[in-house]
């Protein structure tokens, strides 16, 4: 079947997201989160495009860019190309490290492209990981709002969209990002989202105890069975999902369960 072609922006601004081949994550620690920031930095260097917000996940990743003169399939492949490259030398892998093609969503007017940004800080927000967007240091929103970043965002455009003055500015942009929406943009599922939060919650279940990623597996029995009771009733996910999430034979998480 032959690919779909993309809609093309008439004002040059789109939404783009990323996310893993088969679901794997593309960042496994902050040294990947920094490494990619400071590929869009090197990228955009002397080329004529500009980054309006960015947030990275775990295994995915969303951009809203305006591609100025430089081509949204070139600016794309400039990035994702150069991050791979990273990736597969440090882990020691071949092949793709991104899904199929990237997702992307034209952006055709200012209100449409405030509420994309507003969704794609949130993102963290959505998946449980924070509670505010200002919490999520691996997101533009901090940027914006006076932290500086590695990344160049074009924070003027994006204040003036709220008001002229720059103080009254930032304190419609802060309200704004935080207020009661519908938004819909190009993501993932909420069933990946649900796995991203049970992974947060396995993580600061691990640390609370003393232990690392790895050790879930010789956790004593009655923490992992503590954890796993604790999954199942903070999230939405399956018995299946949890195997999925926690690597364990879905058999033991469903005895684990009938017996709490």
């Amino acid at each position: 079947m032959p690919r779909v072609k993309r809609k093309l922006s008439n004002t040059r601004v789109y939404h783009i997201m990323c996310r893993g081949i088969e679901k794997r994550n593309i960042f496994l620690d902050d040294e990947d989160k920094t490494t990619f920031l400071n590929i869009l930095r090197r990228k955009q260097l002397d080329k004529n495009y500009s980054y309006l917000a960015y947030c990275l996940m775990t295994n995915h990743l969303h951009l809203i860019i305006d591609e100025g003169e430089e081509g949204i399939s070139k600016i794309m492949q400039r990035i994702n190309g150069g991050y791979a490259y990273y990736f597969n030398k440090k882990y020691y892998r071949s092949g793709h490290l991104f899904q199929d093609r990237y997702k992307s969503e034209a952006i055709e007017s200012d209100y449409y492209l405030m509420a994309a940004i507003r969704y794609v800080h949130n993102n963290p927000v959505k998946a449980r990981m924070v509670n505010h967007p200002e919490e999520y240091i691996w997101s533009s929103y901090r940027q914006i709002t006076g932290k500086k970043n590695s990344v160049t965002v074009d924070k003027e455009r994006i204040l003036t969209m709220f008001a002229d003055d720059t103080n009254e500015a930032l304190m419609e942009f802060k309200a704004f990002s935080i207020s009661d929406n519908e938004d819909r943009f190009i993501d993932i599922n909420d069933k990946e989202e649900e796995k991203e939060y049970a992974k947060k919650i396995t993580t600061d279940f691990l640390y609370k105890h003393g232990k690392h990623t790895q050790d879930f597996k010789q956790l004593e029995k009655g923490l992992r069975n503590e954890l796993i009771i604790n999954l199942k009733e903070s999230t939405s996910l399956s018995i299946r999902d949890l195997s999925d999430v926690l690597d364990i034979n879905r058999n033991t998480i469903q005895r684990i369960i009938s017996n709490s």
